[in-house]
């Protein structure tokens, strides 16, 4: 299995760079953070061991970002998504530990794309989630956990269509993407696709993540406000697109 200690020392720099990249874009827009480093790291590892050291991170940036916002935690929502990610996260790690990995690779790519494609457009407003929507989404969320270590997007836009807060909407969203990554470890330790020696090695890369999240905070008092979605639409598009080019390629040798 692929580590941090038997990589080049030029991927190893590309591995900080991206955790660092997404822990800014996460700090700078709120989102993103999973959507960034997913795609680099599953050039880089295998993509379980990819996507299970994406979860790792998401989740300890998920507690720190969580700790000071518990109270804005909305409890019926986050339980039903918990529910939805209980039942759609067995799928997501059947595939990602059954198909090909150019497959999963080229998976990836296509949902961070679709994603960026969904969050282009403007979002109507509806009110309170219903419960079943929120299990749905936790669902689906599950499943593209299970598959890339990509649980935010579904519950993203369930939230955003909300009329909840701001606050609310993230804090929420922090404390499910966290949940749900533990829910998807669990079975993949179990199954021995990922170590405790490997979960080790990329939690040592929080500090990179805590860095770029505090550059991505700082940077947001000091850009328009207008061009915060566009910023970190765009460099998602561009990561998307490019890890699109190169699984096709892998799958094209």
């Amino acid at each position: 299995m692929v580590g941090l200690l038997t990589i080049s020392p030029a991927l190893a720099f590309a591995s900080v760079g991206a955790v660092m990249l997404g822990g800014a874009l996460q700090g700078f827009s709120g989102f993103g953070f999973s959507l960034v480093i997913v795609p680099i790291l599953s050039l880089i590892f295998v993509p379980a061991e990819a996507v299970a050291g994406a979860m790792v991170l998401q989740c300890l940036l998920g507690i720190y970002s969580c700790w000071r916002t518990a109270n804005f935690i909305n409890k019926p929502i986050i339980s039903a998504l918990v529910m939805g990610a209980v039942i759609g996260t067995p799928v997501g790690l059947w595939a990602l530990l059954s198909l090909p990995e150019s497959w999963i690779r080229l998976i990836i790519a296509v949902l961070v794309l679709g994603t960026v494609v969904q969050l282009r457009h403007k979002t109507v407003r509806h009110g309170v989630p219903r419960r079943s929507w929120s299990t749905l989404a936790g669902t689906v969320s599950g499943v593209m956990n299970g598959v890339a270590g990509l649980s935010g997007p579904p519950a993203v836009l369930l939230l955003h269509a909300s009329t909840l807060g701001v606050q609310e909407i993230r804090a929420t969203l922090n404390a499910f993407v966290s949940i749900a990554d533990v829910i998807a470890l669990v079975p993949l330790m179990a199954v021995d696709k990922i170590s405790v020696f490997s979960l080790g090695q990329f939690t040592a890369l929080f500090p990179s993540v805590w860095l770029g999240w505090q550059g991505g905070s700082w940077l947001l008092n000091r850009v328009d406000a207008r061009y915060h979605r566009y910023v970190a639409i765009t460099i998602l598009g561009i990561i998307s697109i490019l890890t699109l080019a190169s699984a096709t390629l892998g799958l094209l040798k």
